[in-house]
């Protein structure tokens, strides 16, 4: 869907601070909440950076994180810059404090949570009570003080990716037949698992052979070794020379692998699952994957259906760059010739407003009250939906995607 109207009203500035964590006193406040999943990639894997700012007592900056892969995570608190020494940083993983592992499950979403404490300073008063023994003094604790102060630190979450067995490990041995051609090593290969495989040439150590006193021009560190990779008579895969390469391969096919070389020597042939590479994102690529993701979410809950490129882009565009607001945009799509087309009847369109803003079915009683209105005249749905616009429950929702409301 492309937007129907060329008006743009001025909307609030998009947020300068960290797109993590609360902003400083000094700035517009940074979104509270942020999605983040790595999708399509290989490794989820981010730098998140808080902003804290405390004045008698913890402010917390809450993110999400999903992990792509079931295993051990590295969790290490990155470069604290804090202008009172008495700040600590404080981070809890669904409520559990943070430690330097911890073990995740791919597809599950976490709530991280990220804060820091201050010294606490006791503020307190002697009084006296009468005892046989005379007037004695006791302590009366009127309260606590902390220290203030402004600070950033970052929260580093790596996926440790486990040590990887080669399932083929060969030193191959290249010889001169003595006539023309050198001898080649050839062997079947079942993977155990489908999937994407690195196929290595190292350790390339080339020999003194008879024929170099026949071919001057060959020296000694010219051996060139190859790989070949076959799946019946189709060849699929080839390496040249000392490095590495990726290929897939499936647990159903044995392939035949054959290794040699243009000169007589050795070297090592390795075949093993791919090591999981590290993906690192910009905020502002972090930034435009939650917008983007959030314009996608209004085209379903408003529309009924995906989003189209163009649409999004025209829209994720317009929120990151050119002020607008989530509400202009939701507005946009609720006038839409395309969400008349569709002709919802109130109880249809009070459950859809409600399940956009509020992120939740509308009760008995809200549904109720609204058709009442409806019927009698005195709501319009266009009220209905800056009404709920202006709740709480949207604030939140579009602070999750990190959207101004």
């Amino acid at each position: 869907m492309k937007k129907t109207t060329t008006t743009k009203i001025a909307g609030v500035a998009l947020a300068s601070t960290m797109i993590f964590g609360c902003g400083s006193v000094l700035a517009a406040p940074a979104p509270a909440v942020q999605q983040v999943q790595a999708e399509g990639q290989t490794m989820a894997d981010y730098d998140a950076s808080v902003a804290i700012n405390t004045a008698g007592q913890k402010t917390n900056s809450t993110f999400y994180f999903t992990p792509l892969y079931d295993g051990e995570y590295a969790f290490s608190i990155v470069d604290p810059q804090f202008s009172t020494a008495s700040m600590t940083p404080v981070v809890w993983v669904d409520e559990r404090p943070m430690s330097s592992t911890m073990t995740l499950q791919a597809g599950r979403t976490y709530q991280i949570t990220a804060s820091v404490t201050s010294a606490e300073h006791e503020i307190s008063h002697t009084e006296y009570y009468w005892t046989w023994r005379g007037w004695t003094p006791y302590k009366v604790i009127d309260g606590y003080t902390y220290d203030e102060g402004d600070g950033v630190y970052g929260i580093s979450v790596r996926f440790n990716a486990p040590e990887i067995e080669p399932e083929v490990a060969e030193e191959v041995t290249v010889q001169h037949d003595g006539i023309w051609y050198y001898t080649s090593t050839e062997f079947q290969f079942t993977p155990e698992t489908t999937g994407e495989y690195q196929v290595e040439i190292s350790d390339v150590q080339a020999q003194l052979d008879w024929i170099d006193y026949f071919n001057p021009g060959h020296e000694i560190g010219e051996m060139t070794p190859t790989v070949s990779i076959y799946s019946g008579e189709e060849l699929i895969f080839f390496l040249e020379g000392e490095g590495a390469d990726v290929t897939k391969l499936d647990e159903n096919t044995t392939y035949l692998v054959v290794a040699t070389a243009d000169h007589v020597g050795t070297y090592t042939l390795t075949i093993a699952p791919a090591p999981v590479q590290e993906v690192h994102y910009t905020e502002e690529q972090l930034r435009a994957m939650s917008t983007n993701n959030f314009v996608g979410t209004l085209y379903t809950r408003i529309l009924g259906r995906f989003s189209d490129s163009e649409g999004s882009a025209e829209f994720t565009e317009d929120l990151l760059n050119q002020g607008y607001t989530a509400t202009q945009i939701a507005t946009i799509m609720f006038t839409s010739e395309e969400f008349g087309n569709l002709n919802m009847d109130d109880a249809t369109f009070i459950s859809t407003a409600f399940y956009t803003f509020c992120d939740r079915a509308a009760t008995a009683e809200e549904t109720a009250d609204l058709m009442a209105g409806l019927a009698a005249g005195t709501t319009t749905r266009a009220q209905i939906v800056e009404q709920l616009a202006a709740s709480d429950e949207w604030a939140s929702f579009c602070a999750f995607y990190g959207v101004n409301v």
